[in-house]
């Protein structure tokens, strides 16, 4: 079995990361078409392009064979102080997108020891993500992983009236 390498993501990699990107973006979609988009290459290589420009954000890209079969998006966040909660600093790790064809391989694994080996050099004290409900084969992998649930959002459509 090759070995999974990760690093520091960048333009060069956009039509790698768009491939990828575009198989998450689908079962999204395919799952709730009343909260995300069909494919738009376009808009996905513009979203890469601005985050690569956004000193907040990092890409990270997993390589099998120097061929990149995943990605880490994380964004660094931080709250200050309110009357209800202390200040603090996390990073979210806003998306983990493997290709189908390499799940089970230890690649999403490799990315997030990667981001964490990251996170520990610049003191972050958190890492957290959010997972989509009806994506258990994810949740799955990142309990592996050590994540355990924190926030329970729920939703109840609203039925317009009228007049």
């Amino acid at each position: 079995m090759a070995t999974v390498s990760v690093r520091a993501g960048n333009v060069s990699d956009l039509a790698a990361l768009i491939a990828v990107n575009t198989e998450i973006q689908a079962l999204h979609f395919a799952n709730r078409p009343d909260q995300f988009k069909p494919v738009d290459g376009v808009a996905i290589e513009r979203w890469f392009v601005e985050l690569f420009q956004n000193p907040a954000a990092s890409v990270w890209v997993a390589q099998l064979d120097e061929r990149v079969v995943g990605y880490a998006v994380v964004i660094r966040c931080s709250r200050p102080e309110g009357p209800y909660c202390p200040a603090r600093a996390w990073w979210d790790l806003d998306q983990v997108g493997v290709l189908a064809e390499q799940r089970r391989t230890g690649v999403c694994r490799a990315l997030v020891e990667r981001v964490l080996q990251a996170a520990s050099a610049e003191n972050v004290a958190a890492l957290e993500l959010s997972s989509w409900n009806f994506n258990e084969t994810a949740q799955d992998a990142f309990r592996s992983l050590g994540f355990v649930p924190k926030v329970t959002r729920f939703e109840l459509s609203v039925k317009s009236s009228t007049t």
